[in-house]
């Protein structure tokens, strides 16, 4: 099996860059910005319009965003198309150390990481968050490999990405003096500079060149200054990139709002592919004294404990924990697939009966998360789950009895290998928001909703009465909505508390609330604008139908499009009509 990838090495690192690609840029388009969304992509519209207005931490995302704008204009797609396709680059990472964890291992990492739920999602978002991981994992491969002016440029990057780097920057600090200090009175005490022993060829790593740091450190530097003055065009990105380290100090005293119970319901619902494997790997590696995955398994669980403790943790900061589970599972299915197939009819039947019984088992789940609160509902299926469980305990014990264990456990990590894959893939679908019905994640923060009929609303009045688009006036009165702003982009929006007695707008856009001012000279149409998961009032009859369809109870925000009588067919402005 090594042999064969070895031949066809080129040709499955394109399948997996094609494979992260489509899963990228799929749909991209779509659904409309939510608000995190297009709060980034205004900042970038609003340099490109020669606006003065501040910028936030992400100065990688911003300045690669606003070129695209300068070229493309601005859009959904071009908003989202810097991340998709930079966000890519991650299935490099793990081919940068395949001197260290192999080929076939780097290359199931890689694909992996291509298919990751949370990657994906960040990948398709507007906003930098993905791009932290991407450059800082390009950083520590070039580093290992003493390429050092690219490892300099990728940490460049890097810390232009955000404060997301530096969360990843304290895990892999902490990571490594643990390590050098559990190894310190050992060959392994100079693991972390040398690198630790390599797969292959051990002799080669002591004999490693050693690491220009004032090198890298000035690549870093002139990386900054180019990209983050876009070429002395816009100085913006160089402060923005100083904010990403205060808004990192800033998360340790004010908290953010993912809870710690988020973080390990995302771990457990969006990974558990991973984190079965995973845990399964990490035990051999502190058992076997394999330090290439006792310092992978550190990395997962000190980043862990630091997403624990640290107040401003946000649900990207999950994948920097997520990568090294990908790592240590990666080497244990390698170690399932080609180690000697001994009995391979019987633990291929019983893989068989593993999955089918499992399947069976999503399938009254699903039929329990339909009706969560009947009792009626869940006592049968919940038998037959009981049933499925104990037919696979019982078949596992006599097949073991009579081919002995070693053929059983294979036909078991077979069985589960191919159903949480399946399930793995199925979820890329749902963290992407690329399904057709739209799913409740927690990777993203709401959606909008009624933004898409705002604008076909007032472009078709805009049309009718000027003959062009972007021709009317738009109050936006009492509403804090990014997402509303990016769409009505290409219209004069003004925002007010309070809608002047001597002004009458075109277009007014309010909350809903009795407003007879408005009334009397608009007609008014009630929409919903955006919804927001009720993660925070989650009760445990709403985990199930969440875990199978991934359906939420929603808040929602509800506004109020009033449109001025005299813009329609025989309307005056002082005419009352009202619409509910």
């Amino acid at each position: 099996m090594t042999a064969l990838i070895e031949k066809h090495e080129k040709t499955l690192i394109i399948i997996i860059l094609a494979i992260a690609l489509m899963a990228r840029l799929w749909g991209l388009a779509s659904p409309a910005l939510n608000d995190s969304e297009a709060s980034q992509a205004l900042q970038a519209l609003s340099t490109v319009r020669g606006e003065d207005s501040a910028w936030g931490s992400q100065a990688l995302y911003l300045q690669a965003t606003t070129f695209v704008f300068y070229l493309a204009g601005a859009n959904e797609f071009t908003a989202r198309l810097i991340p998709a396709l930079l966000g890519t680059l991650i299935v490099f990472v793990p081919l940068l150390f395949r001197r260290r964890l192999g080929l076939t291992v780097s290359l199931l990492t890689a694909l992996f990481l291509a298919i990751d739920p949370g990657l994906v999602s960040l990948s398709r978002q507007a906003g930098g968050m993905s791009l932290a991981m991407v450059f800082a994992g390009l950083a520590l491969g070039f580093w290992d490999q003493r390429r050092v002016k690219l490892a300099g440029v990728s940490l460049g990057l890097g810390l232009m990405s955000g404060p997301q780097f530096w969360v990843g920057a304290l895990i892999f600090g902490l990571t490594a003096g643990v390590f050098q200090l559990l190894h310190r009175a050992d060959a392994a005490g100079k693991a972390l500079e040398d690198g630790v022993p390599a797969q292959a060829d051990q002799a080669a790593v002591s004999a490693a060149a050693p690491f220009d740091y004032k090198l890298a450190a000035v690549a870093a530097g002139i990386t900054v200054g180019i990209v983050g003055s876009l070429f002395l065009a816009n100085l913006r990105g160089l402060s923005a990139t100083a904010s990403a380290l205060a808004d990192f100090f800033a998360g340790w005293v004010s908290g953010g709002q993912v809870s710690i119970l988020s973080i390990f319901l995302g771990l457990l619902v969006y990974y558990p592919l991973a984190l079965g494997f995973g845990l399964v790997r990490t035990g051999k590696a502190w058992w076997d004294e394999d330090l290439i995955y006792q310092l992978i398994s550190l990395w997962f669980i000190l980043g862990l404990v630091v997403l624990v403790i640290y107040p401003g943790r946000q649900m990207a900061d999950l994948i920097w924990v997520a990568a090294p589970l990908w790592a240590l599972a990666a080497r244990e299915i390698e170690h399932l697939l080609t180690k000697p197939a001994s009995e391979w009819v019987v633990s291929s039947g019983y893989a068989i009966l593993v999955f089918v019984l499992l399947v069976f088992t999503w399938q009254n789940l699903s039929g329990i998360a339909e009706n969560p609160l009947r009792p009626e509902g869940v006592m049968m299926p919940a038998f037959y789950i009981m049933g499925a469980v104990a037919l696979g305990a019982v078949g596992g014990l006599l097949l073991a009895w009579g081919w002995g264990g070693q053929p059983i456990l294979r036909g078991l990590g077979l069985g589960l290998l191919t159903a949480l894959m399946l399930y793995s893939i199925s979820l890329v679908s749902a963290a992407g928001q690329m399904r057709e019905t739209a799913t409740s994640e927690l990777w993203v923060d709401g959606r909008s909703l009624s933004t898409n009929l705002v604008v076909d609303t007032v472009d078709q009045l805009s049309l009718i009465n000027h003959g062009v688009n972007g021709k009317l006036d738009v109050v936006l009165q009492g509403i804090e909505s990014p997402s509303l702003k990016w769409a009505l982009r290409n219209y004069a929006l003004v925002e007010v508390d309070m809608l002047p007695a001597n002004q009458m707008p075109s277009i007014v856009i309010s909350p809903v609330q009795e407003q007879p001012v408005l009334a009397a000279a608009y007609r008014g149409q009630g929409l919903v604008l955006s919804e927001q998961p009720g993660w925070p009032l989650m009760v445990s009859s709403d985990f199930l139908p969440w875990l199978v369809a991934h359906d939420m109870p929603q808040n929602q925000t509800q506004v109020i499009l009033w449109v001025r009588n005299d813009l329609f067919a025989g309307g005056s402005p002082n005419t009352l009509v009202t619409q509910n």
